[in-house]
């Protein structure tokens, strides 16, 4: 017995640095850790007591006080280290020194994190236990709010807590083609008695994975977004370019309901709409409809209208009753001919219109913002249209389909900026590309005082169609 006790203490301290060691291995505290470490410390303090007497005296050796003076040094220092590491696990704050900013968290997946006020807990469910990318990536989303916790379970040796969360999807994927062995499991979200399980089998859990799981979790009532119907609007149930089957899918994984509605057969704009889409309508709704839309608003409604050009259905009178006018001051001109380059210009011009031009030819293209009355405009660069055959047609020199999804792109930037009165829009200048080097050049460019439309004494009133013709072909 008195062996077992001289020896008590050493074995309270492994037990008790086995338990410390296995939550900075894991990261996780259980209840079973709290256990082993009551029990080491209660050894401990049992094996002080026996040895009491044997303590006093060897307290008393001038040797065992240089040993004690150095002993409580060390336990100084060791507190000072456990204070730092105890206060940067509770403030921590990880830097992703990569360009490409590979291990931080999306935006949106941040602002998730930050409504969590319940805990969270991840069960990782993976062959072996713990995989090296998912937990990299959950250790992320911990590090972003500690009420985000994680733990790895190998299901096959913990076969309960597998059993538990009916999961069954997990192993390995040798892929024949390229080769790679790819590691795939089960995640499941669990909070406040709901659970959300992630299976991915063939492939890693991502971090959208993830993060679409943990709206769920912390948001279990979705919102219903519903799409009118009957006008000619965009389909949500279309996979075809003008069907809107994708942004019925991305609504859906940001964890609304997404609807068809018609108000021929509905009396009134359900109670449960978030937002009432219109998209694209052909045609005017009905006006027993737009009473219904009205209603709704009244009620505190909301409605998202998006309205293509002329001759298609623009619901001005209707918007104009909630304070919304419906504009037609920006052009986007992306014609490949002169007389309508020209007309188009002529036309924005005298109406005050913004005008975003964009060409290409081959591997080059340019766009430039007209703003009448705020800089020069094409003709202040181009006073006439050159002779006819001086220039190749598309059909004849040929475009590049990148370069037009460029050129488009810069266009459609100017717009939204244009729409948002925002700064930085190409006004008096041309930017120019060359996709064969990849370079980009700007031009700048002056308003002339001798334009024949924009200048002092402008020569063109009205706009006319030119009788011309470059042979400039369809494409382009």
């Amino acid at each position: 017995m008195g062996k077992f006790l001289g020896k008590l203490d050493l074995f309270g301290m492994i037990v008790l640095i086995a338990a410390l060691g296995l939550y900075s291995y894991r990261g996780v505290w259980t209840v079973y850790q709290t256990a082993a470490a009551a029990a080491g410390g209660a050894m401990i303090l049992a094996a002080i007591v026996a040895k009491r007497r044997e303590i006093a005296a060897a307290l008393k050796r001038r040797s065992t006080l240089f040993s004690l003076n150095s002993f409580i040094s060390v336990l100084i220092i060791l507190g000072i280290l456990s204070l730092i590491n105890f206060l940067g696990y509770r403030h921590n704050k990880r830097f992703d020194m990569t360009a490409e900013k590979l291990h931080s968290l999306s935006d949106q997946t941040l602002k998730v994190l930050d409504q969590i006020q319940v805990p969270v807990k991840a069960w990782a469910f993976y062959p072996g236990g713990e995989y090296k990318p998912a937990k990299d990536l959950l250790i992320e989303y911990r590090a972003r709010n500690k009420k985000f916790e994680f733990e790895f379970v190998d299901p096959d040796k913990q076969p309960q807590v597998a059993k538990k969360y009916n999961v069954r999807v997990y192993g390995r994927f040798n892929n024949p083609f390229t080769r790679i062995s790819v590691v795939y499991g089960t995640v499941v979200l669990e909070s406040d008695g709901r659970t959300e399980k992630i299976e991915k089998q063939d492939e890693e859990v991502r971090e959208e994975d993830i993060t679409n799981a943990l709206l769920r979790i912390i948001k279990p009532e979705s919102k219903v977004i519903y799409f009118l119907t009957g006008h000619g609007e965009k389909s949500i149930d279309e996979s075809e370019a003008e069907g809107y089957s994708m942004v019925k899918e991305g609504l859906e994984q940001e964890r609304y309901q997404v609807k068809s509605l018609s108000l021929v057969r509905e009396q009134k704009v359900p109670d449960d709409c978030a937002v009432l889409v219109v998209a694209g309508p052909a045609t005017e709704p009905f006006p027993e409809e737009l009473d219904k839309i009205n209603q709704y608003l009244e009620r505190g409604g909301s409605l998202f209208a998006l309205l293509d050009p002329p001759p298609a259905a623009g619901l001005r009178d209707f918007l104009l009753k909630w304070s919304v006018e419906v504009g037609d001051d920006l052009i986007l001109d992306g014609t490949d001919n002169f007389p309508t380059r020209f007309l188009v210009n002529d036309a924005c011009v005298l109406a005050k219109k913004t005008l975003v031009h964009g060409a290409i030819l081959r591997f080059d293209g340019q766009v430039t913002t007209i703003a009448p009355g705020d800089g020069p405009c094409y003709r202040c660069v181009f006073p006439e249209p050159p002779p006819p055959g001086a220039v190749p047609s598309c059909s004849q020199a040929g475009i590049l389909g990148a370069v037009a999804g460029i050129i488009g792109s810069i266009m459609a930037a100017e717009a939204v900026k244009a729409v948002l009165n925002l700064p930085g829009l190409l006004k008096g200048r041309i930017l120019s590309m060359n996709a064969l080097d990849m370079s980009f050049r700007e031009v700048n460019i002056r308003r002339d005082p001798n334009c024949a439309v924009c200048g002092d004494n402008p020569a063109i009133t009205r706009p006319f169609d030119m009788e011309f013709s470059c042979e400039i072909g369809d494409g382009g």
